[in-house]
């Protein structure tokens, strides 16, 4: 860049500072490769790569990669650890901006052997509060209730598989054919299916409000229920779920999140 005026000075030492900057290699060198099993040579995921000395931890994917970024030149020592496995620690040189590709073989601890892992600390949540909810209303016995054991055995991949086992209990399907809605025997206008209101985890998806469109029931796994509620009219339904439209009966859902 030529700078013809002084006016330009300036801005031509700053470009030539920036173009310095721009072109000023980057010292910090990188480690990548995979961590594998010893005669399997398959992948390991989980395992811990570090530079204790740089306070650099990662760890390897499904399929056994890492890297390692910003590593400062020199002789730096690596360690390799994995739950069953040997732990691997080795010094390796890295030159300013190096890149160092290296698969890592670790070999599994005998089956004699013990290994040594650090104080584990085991916590237990307490039961899910609309669980709980759930637990004092089946005492109740106003309604029908399905645990997670009868959920498991009813199940066949659909949540209809489930909810089919409430007695008086029935399904329209939408007009594309696929899914499910619930609705009851009772209650229908005009040829009209009365349509259950439904709640998932204290949230309503479907309130039997006008224009509303019900809820697909096959839109929810089964393998994440693990209690449902069901209650036939407004003279069965519990005060805190009570409301204006749902005398169809009201349908309520538990997941691991409740």
């Amino acid at each position: 860049m030529r700078c013809d005026r002084v006016s330009l000075l300036l801005m031509c030492a700053l470009f030539s500072a920036t173009s310095a900057v721009a072109q000023k290699p980057n010292k910090h060198a990188t480690m990548s490769g995979k961590i594998l099993a010893d005669s399997s040579e398959r992948p390991l995921f989980g395992a811990r790569i570090s530079v204790s000395a740089l306070n650099i931890t990662v760890t390897s994917d499904s399929l056994g990669n890492f890297r390692l970024n910003g590593i400062e030149p020199g002789r730096q020592l690596i360690t390799v650890s994995h739950i069953g496995f040997v732990q691997l620690k080795t010094y390796v040189a890295f030159a300013a901006s190096d890149t160092v590709d290296a698969d890592i073989v670790l070999t599994p601890i005998s089956s004699n052997g013990a290994q040594r892992v650090g104080k584990v600390t085991v916590t237990a949540d307490a039961v899910p509060r609309g669980l709980a909810e759930f637990e004092r209303r089946r005492q109740n016995g106003i309604g029908d209730f399905l645990t997670e054991d009868a959920i498991r055995k009813a199940s066949r991949g659909e949540l209809t598989d489930v909810v089919r086992r409430i007695p008086g209990v029935q399904f329209s399907r939408p007009a594309s054919g696929f899914g499910a809605y619930a609705s009851a025997g009772r209650g229908a206008n005009r040829g009209r299916p009365c349509f259950v209101a439904v709640m998932i985890d204290r949230t309503w998806v479907y309130e039997g409000k006008r224009n509303e469109l019900p809820f697909d029931l096959n839109s929810i796994s089964p393998d994440i229920v693990v209690a449902m509620e069901y209650y036939r009219g407004m003279g069965y339904i519990p005060a805190e779920f009570a409301k204006e439209r749902n005398s169809c009966g009201t349908l309520i859902i538990w997941t691991r999140q409740g």
